[in-house]
């Protein structure tokens, strides 16, 4: 959790400091939506990680990939819901989170629609990120993930400060550190000659009940903190989620 939040907080560093209040005004405003997004990829790949750690246990590895196919189209899915619900609404949506402010909703527009678009990255990097831990392969895991949060200072600050991309700077250096920490995985798999093989030909939606049963509790400590805060309305000292 630590991890995940940490991305929004350097993102909205490098754009206050090098960019302005309007830049990390729209991404503070944008984080209940990015911390959803983090919440459905952990609402599949931890519910994939508990059924994956037992078929591994348990010496089934046929099954074991079978879980794992089945989690990768369980997340293709739950992206195209996503890219199409944002691309249908992402307007209004925008306007309703910056309380009607039209500079604030594009710029925050702007930057979840990179991290919408690229959301199949989010969902397959947790999977097999999971697929480490379950296999009991802790240190290439954590070095991954911290991989990814460290990668993401450096492309911030060559986007955002180096290059003044802004919003649009921050959200692609997201994207490229997650890019590489997917390629560490692929490249210590093929070095390892190890974890499951990837094949999505034949669909497996037998798994995803349990699959989501199991993710949900961990998903809901994502969601809950959003979904009981609200958008208080334009006060004098400027815009802000308020519990209700």
């Amino acid at each position: 959790m630590l991890v995940n939040g940490l991305f929004t907080v350097v993102d909205a560093y490098f754009l206050g400091v090098y960019v302005g209040k309007d830049a990390i005004i729209a991404v503070t405003l944008m984080f209940p939506l990015y911390m959803m997004l983090v919440a459905l990829s952990t609402l599949v790949s931890n519910g994939f990680s508990s059924i994956y750690a037992r078929r591994i246990g348990a010496g089934d590895r046929a099954e074991a990939q079978a879980v794992f196919v089945s989690a990768l189209q369980l997340s293709l899915l739950a992206c195209l819901g996503l890219i199409v619900g944002f691309s249908a609404f992402a307007p209004q949506l925008s306007i309703w989170v910056a309380n009607g402010s039209e500079t604030l909703a594009v710029l925050g527009r702007g930057y979840m629609a990179i991290l919408i678009f690229c959301s199949p990255l989010v969902f397959v990097l947790a999977i097999n990120t999971d697929a480490l831990r379950a296999e009991g392969l802790l240190p290439a895991m954590v070095a991954i993930t911290l991989l990814s949060a460290i990668l993401n200072i450096i492309f911030d600050w060559l986007f955002v400060v180096q290059m003044h991309w802004g919003v649009e700077g921050s959200a692609y250096g997201t994207v490229l550190s997650q890019v590489c920490s997917f390629s560490a995985i692929l490249a210590y798999r093929a070095l390892s000659r190890s974890g499951p093989r990837w094949s999505v030909m034949t669909v497996v939606p037998r798994c995803w009940p349990e699959l989501l049963a199991l993710g949900a509790p961990f998903s809901l400590g994502y969601i809950g903190p959003v979904t009981i805060g609200g958008c208080d309305p334009v006060r004098p000292s400027g815009l802000g989620w308020r519990p209700l």
